[in-house]
């Protein structure tokens, strides 16, 4: 990804979510059907921890995307990590690592992909830190969306495959041309109207596909 509006917002927010948990990097990985990407990194062990976990095909957080769940290392070089993530334990030998911390990053349906933060030193995360990095990993996510179309190397949420939900990519699509918004703001709208009226987020896309939903720029 080039220097960009999104990346720089990406960069911002690695460096946020590094100063929430007192940590020493971040990195904001991509998903799509042909693989994870690696958009931002703060620091080369940020960028190599990502790096060797996708040349293993095993490691924290391929396993937070598999799981849609927060994957939380308190050791990396510990007993438990070697047992799980073998493979990664030998590439990362020698590395001065200790905690890891991987989100998966998406909105809704949309699985975009990864937020890692890394530490040299071992240690299970203060009361309320987890709660702080997943805001910060919903906004990766907005900033992901963001990049769609800016950049030759950013994949376009219409490439994602399997990845993405594509009845949701397309409602997102025709409420961007009723209403005038981006592509983050449309999707906002979507996912808003769907919580307040209890309706899932998939069912609501297939309603505004069908023209039985429609927004306009006033609407909530």
């Amino acid at each position: 990804m080039s220097d960009t509006a999104a990346q720089r917002r990406l960069a911002t927010v690695c460096s946020a979510t590094v100063t929430v948990l007192t940590a020493d990097g971040a990195a904001a990985t991509l998903v799509a059907a042909t693989g994870p990407t690696l958009v931002h990194a703060t620091d080369e062990t940020a960028g190599r921890l990502e790096r060797e976990q996708q040349t293993c095909g095993e490691g924290p957080s391929l396993s937070a995307f598999q799981l849609q769940a927060p994957v939380v290392v308190d050791d990396l070089r510990g007993t438990e990590a070697q047992l799980d993530w073998p493979m990664l334990a030998d590439a990362l030998h020698g590395m001065d690592v200790g905690r890891f911390v991987a989100l998966p990053v998406g909105l809704g349906g949309i699985r975009l992909g990864v937020l890692s933060i890394y530490s040299h030193r071992p240690g299970a995360l203060y009361d309320g830190q987890l709660p702080a990095a997943l805001l910060a990993a919903d906004a990766a996510a907005l900033a992901m969306l963001d990049a769609e179309g800016e950049s030759a190397g950013a994949v376009p949420l219409s490439e994602l495959g399997p990845v993405l939900d594509y009845r949701i990519h397309q409602a997102t699509g025709m409420v961007m041309g009723q209403t005038g918004l981006d592509a983050r703001d449309a999707f906002a709208r979507l996912r808003s109207k769907a919580f307040t009226e209890d309706i899932p987020l998939q069912r609501l896309a297939s309603d505004v596909i069908a023209r039985r939903v429609r927004f306009n720029s006033e609407m909530p």
